[in-house]
């Protein structure tokens, strides 16, 4: 049975692609690492500003590079994997270089080879290794992007509690309305649940509530599904 390491840069991704991919294929052993926790991601900040090698304190690209080749070239005393597959999402940020993302990472890995192993026949053993069993994957659009553009993937999914941010929320959702017509700043509003509260904001749904009781659902959608324009 083959060991597939798999090295996500989200928590969500930590938690779950190891399990989700065990039930496509249940003929793989699928092992999440670091065993800590997840990396960060690097493709926060546009890819072609990042500092140049050689960096004082390793990055996050550099993290996730070293990560990558040590699965499959793990040392005398460590055992290698089968296969290991490095994964980030593309943010909107390089959303329109995905070519420049996967260059930086390529570039990361290459120097990560050739400042850890200096002796010529150990690296290009560990090239080989590399160009054959690993690989480097993006989500495009990351993984909660499925659940924000649609509400109902969520419960699907397993959650028992409704979701309070969504791109799809209209006043017939809303479970907060005004105590009375008044528009003051100060207001006070009431939930239907027996809550009430100050300044328009309801601590029951954890939505700020337009000036007519409803949902602002305009600034909701233009911050979590901005690819839906």
């Amino acid at each position: 049975m083959p060991q597939v390491v798999l090295i996500p840069t989200g928590k969500l991704e930590h938690a779950a692609l190891a399990p989700a991919l065990s039930q496509l294929f249940p003929g793989a052993t699928f092992i999440t690492r670091p065993k800590s926790g997840h990396l960060d991601g690097f493709t926060s900040v546009d890819v072609t500003r990042l500092a140049p090698p050689p960096r004082p304190v390793p990055s996050a690209l550099d993290e996730l590079a070293a990560e990558l080749v040590a699965a499959v070239a793990p040392g005398p005393r460590g055992s290698p994997a089968d296969y290991a597959y490095a994964v980030d999402d593309l943010e909107l940020v390089n959303n329109h270089q995905p070519a420049e993302v996967v260059g930086e990472f390529r570039d990361a890995v290459d120097l990560h080879i050739r400042t850890r192993w200096a002796n010529q026949h150990f690296e290009t053993v560990v090239r080989d290794r590399v160009r054959e069993r690993c690989s480097f994957h993006l989500f495009r659009p990351m993984t909660e992007a499925y659940f924000f553009g649609e509400r109902d993937a969520v419960s699907r999914a397993g959650a028992v509690q409704t979701a309070l941010l969504s791109g799809r929320a209209t006043r017939s959702t809303c479970n907060c309305l005004p105590i009375s017509g008044r528009k003051r700043r100060d207001a006070s509003l009431t939930c239907r649940t027996g809550n009430a509260t100050r300044n328009r904001t309801c601590s029951t749904c954890a939505i700020r509530l337009s000036q007519t009781g409803g949902h602002s659902t305009e600034r909701v959608a233009e911050v979590w599904r901005p690819w839906a324009r």
